[in-house]
């Protein structure tokens, strides 16, 4: 009668804890979704704020150039230019590398070009005029080209043997005074570093790009892309595949506040984040695998997980003293009794271990 009793007992210890373990499963999802949406909207909260900043940053850089352009336009000398660069400072950040002005002879192409260029060197501006032929063609004058044929404007990123450095270009022309004949053009430098220190405080290096309107490259994780200004529509790699849905969608409906996003990649659904800069011909992106939203989810609701594993616990141990007692008679005590230490010993010992293993990760 009282091994019955026992064996009621331990029956519903183990209907206990298989009752605990599919409820604790169930909250254990729900919270992780719910995690998953939180983490979406951080997500989305930090493509703002990198596309503000992005915003801010290069609504400086224009408004300097523009006044810069405007002040040559007049008639202004150099000595004059040279005062309100100096004044702000190179735009008043490390990464502009320098800023400079190319004049254009007005008798002949062929010529020399004479330029100014203002740059930074041990905390102080340095100015230096030179005479260069860049309408030369080669891949790193391109910029002036521009200014010349489409007026004022972001470059592609490129790379600079005088400056040593992957830059990107804001460019406009400057004109003779009262005419629309142009006389030159003012060039402000900036190192591509700046678009990477941005996305790495506001969104991770990892999940960003940022592609032109024309499908080109402008920061990615393979630099090779960007460096080489390769088109999105031409890349063989699948893992950027999406940034062809990126832009497709954002032609379709530009957001000038951030969009969202669901499309499915090689490795499942993904979620898109991407936004179109104002004061760029850019659209900032960024790309979340499912598996990337749950690895950025810093919190862990580690007191359900606990319950899990002690109704795991229970059911098991009912289970084993259950059939311990099924089988235990006089002759097989010792040896039963013996079968069932071991046997808890062995469940409490993977329970401790797997227990140590959640718990290792919140420090």
């Amino acid at each position: 009668m009282k091994r019955l009793i026992w064996i009621i007992v331990l029956g519903l210890g183990i209907l206990l804890g298989i009752g605990g373990f599919g409820y604790t499963t169930r909250v254990i999802h729900n919270k992780q979704q719910q995690r998953i949406e939180y983490v979406k909207l951080q997500q989305l909260q930090y493509i703002t704020a990198g596309a503000d900043l992005l915003d801010h940053k290069t609504a400086n850089y224009i408004n300097l150039v523009s006044n810069l352009s405007a002040l040559l336009s007049t008639g202004t000398a150099v000595t004059g230019v040279d005062q309100v660069i100096r004044v702000n400072n190179l735009g008043g950040k490390i990464n502009v590398m320098g800023i400079g002005v190319v004049y254009l002879p007005q008798q002949s192409l062929r010529q020399s070009i004479s330029g100014h260029y203002w740059y930074r060197k041990n905390n102080l501006i340095i100015h230096e005029n030179y005479d260069y032929h860049y309408l030369k063609r080669i891949h790193q004058n391109a910029w002036f080209k521009q200014a010349l044929t489409s007026g004022k404007g972001w470059t592609k990123p490129y790379f600079d043997s005088l400056l040593d450095a992957h830059i990107i270009s804001y460019v406009a022309p400057f004109y003779l005074p009262n005419s629309q004949i142009v006389a030159g053009v003012v060039v402000l430098d900036i190192h591509v570093k700046a678009l990477e220190d941005i996305i790495a405080d506001n969104i991770g290096e990892k999940f960003a790009s940022i592609i032109s309107n024309d499908g080109y490259y402008i920061y990615d994780t393979n630099q090779r892309y960007m460096i080489l200004g390769t088109k999105v529509n031409s890349v063989p790699d699948k893992e950027h595949q999406l940034d062809k849905v990126i832009l497709q969608r954002s032609h379709k409906a530009p957001c000038l506040t951030a969009c969202t996003s669901n499309a499915k990649g090689i490795d499942g659904m993904h979620y898109l984040v991407y936004r179109k800069l104002k004061n760029t011909p850019w659209i900032l992106s960024a790309d979340y695998s499912y598996s990337d939203l749950s690895a950025l989810d810093m919190v862990t609701d580690n007191r359900t997980i606990m319950m899990r594993i002690a109704c795991v616990t229970i059911s098991v141990s009912c289970l084993i003293i259950m059939l311990i007692l099924l089988r235990i008679n006089r002759r097989n005590l010792r040896k039963s009794l013996w079968a069932s230490s071991v046997s808890l010993a062995i469940v409490f010992i993977v329970a401790v271990v797997y227990v140590w293993h959640i718990t290792s990760d919140l420090y």
